[in-house]
């Protein structure tokens, strides 16, 4: 579950989303709209009050506000008795903030959203669409955007079908870090999801799946290679397919606005110098995963 900050060049007729996890001020956003804002993207479990305060910022700046609802697993919470109710109250809060759009996992909070609400839906790379029959079905149930699993950013072939089949926008994750095929990421992304989501959180001793990660891409680095990551002198190769929706990532916890800002001007430019692993969202060592 991460923030966003969606980029629109108009030099380059490109989109770029970049997930923004330092602090929530005027000046720091205002830097990045600076490069060319489209959207701000801001995770739910920061907080109604984070939401309230980003979104009274990107209206004075003039960009719409997503607000990411994107967990790999809500517990059933949404699906028990007064679960409805919860939701909906607070998917209507968001929507008095002037939130433009969600980003969603769950069939039941999607159909929610595009039945009862105005905000647009965007799914989550969370959902790993990988075929064209799941972009069919999250199309069918009427969703905005989709962001692509990165495991098939480097399939030209498949990525033209897919946006040859559906008439929805395609967004494609850039520098994800994580091992390709591995499987056990939904296994991490259920573990994050119950480590930020509602309390108790689980008291954990370390994150295995991180750590496991960690030592496999050390001990053959060919893995981060051969990874889903997109080179930022690649780009021009999707753009020529009809992509034009890209989204950067950042690695869990606090992750400094220079970082960000670095590593935007890297796909911005179509250049980058130096080792990978300082633009992707899971390096070596030294940052969860």
């Amino acid at each position: 579950m991460l923030i966003f900050i969606s980029f629109y060049n108009k030099s380059s007729l490109m989109r770029l989303s970049v997930v923004y996890r330092d602090t929530i001020d005027v000046d720091s956003i205002r830097r990045i709209v600076d490069l060319g804002v489209h959207e701000i993207m801001i995770d739910a479990t920061r907080g109604l009050g984070a939401i309230r305060e980003a979104a009274s910022i990107t209206d004075k700046i003039g960009v719409p506000l997503n607000v990411l609802m994107d967990s790999s697993c809500f517990g059933a919470s949404h699906l028990i008795p007064g679960g409805y109710e919860t939701y909906h109250g607070y998917l209507e809060r968001l929507e008095m903030m002037g939130v433009g759009a969600v980003t969603l996992t769950e069939a039941y909070l999607i159909d929610m959203v595009k039945n009862e609400f105005t905000m647009d839906v965007v799914a989550s790379n969370i959902l790993s669409v990988t075929t064209i029959a799941k972009a069919r079905y999250l199309e069918g149930l009427g969703v905005d955007r989709i962001v692509l699993d990165p495991d098939i950013n480097h399939d030209l072939e498949l990525l033209s079908r897919i946006k040859e089949t559906v008439s929805c926008d395609l967004i494609l994750l850039v520098n994800e870090g994580c091992i390709k095929g591995c499987p056990f990421k939904n296994a991490h992304n259920n573990l994050i999801s119950h480590l930020e989501g509602a309390k108790p959180v689980p008291k954990i001793e370390s994150d295995y799946y991180s750590t496991w990660c960690i030592s496999k891409k050390r001990n053959n680095p060919i893995l981060i290679h051969d990874s889903g990551w997109i080179k930022p002198e690649d780009i021009e190769k999707y753009i020529d397919i009809g992509f034009d929706n890209f989204m950067i990532g950042a690695y869990r916890g606090r992750c400094p606005l220079n970082w960000t800002l670095s590593v935007v001007e890297a796909y911005r430019s179509r250049r980058f110098e130096g080792d990978p692993v300082n633009i992707l969202t899971t390096p070596l060592e030294g940052r969860d995963a």
